[in-house]
């Protein structure tokens, strides 16, 4: 009796609840599709715009190829890296970066990155676009300390230094034998080392050591360089996500420069840079 006497008080007040509850949800529905919607545009947008602002162009100092001035990097490489990325979406200012950071931001896909030594460590990480040039790895070590012409030399030393998540460090260690290491984390850092005779030999590409040694304000003159060890093909990297045709540009552009004359024009002015900066260098008896 007392089921029957509600029942029908409680259906109409579940009708007069329910009414209100389906408009609002009408109202509901519509807002979510209108905001489903705008945010569907939202992303597309911002998908757009990070596709053109993510690729970054990543370089580090390395004398007379690159340096840094002001804060920023210049030097004839960085021109001749910029001319390449003409018609290319890809950032034309470096980002001056530690070689090992540079890999890890090229790698999780965030543009290219110069100048490379290729080995087979790298090899599967990135696209492998242009060939710069070729250098040579070496060792440094100071007057009148003797010149070291071989790995085998080399073990024998008590410390080299050498850079960090660099080529010339995966040569050595791949060499094996050499429990004398001490990592630094630039090569500035590394020439440090050796100027203030905390380690014993230097071990990186050779182009470098000279150049090194007068941005320290030391002696060019006093650095001992030994004979080539490695012969190592330098290169521009990308990111695996970079386009098959944004890479055929570059590769393009940098063969119009070559066939020009441009690319040998501004690889002269690097060694121009270096022999200037050696005929200016005090000089010592040997």
């Amino acid at each position: 009796m007392e089921h029957s006497t509600f029942r029908p008080w409680l259906e109409k007040l579940a009708d007069l609840v329910e009414a209100p509850l389906v408009q609002l949800r009408k109202k509901v529905q519509k807002k979510a599709v209108f905001m489903l919607v705008v945010g569907g545009i939202s992303s597309l947008c911002f998908t757009v715009t990070a596709k053109t602002e993510e690729l970054h162009l990543f370089s580090y100092p390395q004398p007379p190829m690159t340096y840094e001035k002001n804060g920023f990097l210049e030097g004839p490489l960085v021109r001749l890296v910029q001319e390449t990325l003409k018609g290319v979406e890809i950032s034309r200012k470096p980002i001056a970066t530690p070689v090992a950071r540079l890999l890890l931001e090229v790698e999780s896909g965030q543009g290219v990155g110069f100048p490379l030594s290729r080995n087979s460590e790298r090899e599967p990480h990135f696209k492998w676009i242009i060939e710069l040039y070729k250098d040579s790895f070496g060792f440094a070590t100071l007057h009148p300390n003797p010149r070291i012409d071989t790995l085998e030399q080399g073990r024998t030393l008590g410390s080299i230094t050498v850079n960090n998540g660099s080529a010339p460090l995966n040569f050595l260690k791949a060499a094996g034998q050499f429990e004398n290491l001490d990592i630094a984390y630039s090569e500035l850092q590394n020439g440090l080392k050796l100027f203030t005779k905390r380690v014993d030999a230097w071990f990186t590409v050779r182009t470098l050591f000279r150049p090194i040694a007068r941005l320290s304000d030391f002696d060019s003159t006093q650095v001992i360089i030994g004979a080539p060890i490695y012969i190592t093909s330098v290169w521009m990297i990308g990111s695996k996500n970079i386009h098959q045709s944004q890479i055929e540009t570059i590769q393009k552009n940098f063969e119009e420069l070559k066939s020009s004359g441009i690319y040998d024009m501004i690889m002269r002015e690097s060694l121009d840079i270096e022999r200037t900066a050696q005929k200016t260098s005090p000089s010592i008896s040997r």
